[in-house]
């Protein structure tokens, strides 16, 4: 008796997926590239030591906070519409960045790329569970996550070599004809789809959430990391902290009585989703440390070694000077 095949992958298939990790990519790239910018970015636009990291950070924040309210209005209005909207909206915040007169101007401009990038990865593997067999879906969603691990690699790789060879803004004019390109093929490519649900957004889990985040992260980045102990114990640090747990811990709450939450909380009573959020938090951390490597790495001597110092020393924004 012969073993049962496991169905092939069709070419329309491989589209979508060739598809969505380029959009993907395009995402998961802009947290990476834009490192070895930062010292030509910090002198063309005048920023501080203690601003600059705000231009990872800011992006990071907003993409956490856009990640579950673009995955709730693809379940509203369905995945192929929020997808091609997300990546219009990477592109015009792109296009923004590299048009920056000023640092407020270039932070907006990040918050907008993040806005749009942070429904990419998850709509993205909601498309591969419908689209594709159950026996394929292991090997389409790998090859989706993986997409993550090269633009790690590649984007400090890139972003040096544009910024040296065409200046800082190159790192942001080449996201414009990679989005037109999912544009054009994914409206042409990508399944047509209904939203699943009618349900009201959840406006107060969403408000919650990004207040949260928005307190750790602020309150995260006034540690000073040569006082540690005297600088958590600040006002400047621990109310934000404190806050940020209240908030989190609220949200938590209100997740349990939204017709359609943005977090189903019930999802973390199961032991391999856990193990495999400790895994994907780890990578995170290590992944957000080693952005600012490369800065250190190309760091020449004088007053921008001194200043990078600074940024890679903890973040340690009181009592450092400006230079």
């Amino acid at each position: 008796m012969q073993a049962n095949k496991e169905p092939a992958i069709t070419k329309s298939q491989w589209a979508i997926l060739a598809i969505l990790m380029l959009g993907v990519f395009m995402g998961a790239l802009d947290i990476s590239i834009v490192s070895p910018a930062i010292p030509v970015i910090a002198q063309k636009l005048a920023v501080s030591a203690r601003n600059i990291p705000w231009i990872i950070t800011l992006y990071v924040l907003v993409y956490v906070v856009s990640t579950p309210l673009m995955s709730a209005l693809s379940d509203r209005y369905g995945r192929k519409r929020i997808f091609l909207v997300n990546v219009a909206i990477f592109g015009l915040g792109s296009l923004w960045a590299a048009l920056s007169p000023s640092f407020v101007h270039l932070l907006s401009a990040r918050a907008l790329q993040a806005f749009g990038a942070g429904g990419l990865f998850p709509i993205a593997s909601t498309v591969v569970g419908e689209v594709f067999p159950e026996e394929r879906r292991g090997m389409a969603l790998g090859f989706t996550g993986m997409v993550w691990g090269v633009a790690a690699v590649i984007g400090p790789l890139a972003g040096g070599w544009l910024t040296q060879g065409f200046g800082w803004t190159s790192i942001f004019y080449l996201n414009l004809p990679i989005a037109l390109l999912i544009l054009y093929y994914g409206r042409r490519s990508l399944p047509q789809d209904q939203g699943v649900h009618e349900h009201p957004l959840d406006l107060s889990g969403m408000a919650l959430l990004g207040a949260g985040f928005a307190s750790l992260t602020y309150g995260l980045n006034q540690i000073n990391s040569n006082q540690m102990f005297a600088s958590l114990a600040s006002l400047s640090v621990w109310p934000w902290l404190a806050g940020a747990m209240v908030l989190l811990v609220a949200f938590g709450i209100n997740e349990n009585r939204p017709q359609a939450p943005i977090v189903s909380m019930h999802l973390f009573n199961k032991r391999q989703l856990n193990i495999g959020l400790v895994l994907s938090f780890a990578g995170g951390v290590a992944e957000a440390a080693i952005v600012f490597f490369t800065i250190l790495r190309s760091c020449s001597f004088g007053s921008q070694c001194r200043f990078l110092r600074d940024i890679g020393a903890g973040f340690s924004y009181h009592n450092v000077p400006d230079h």
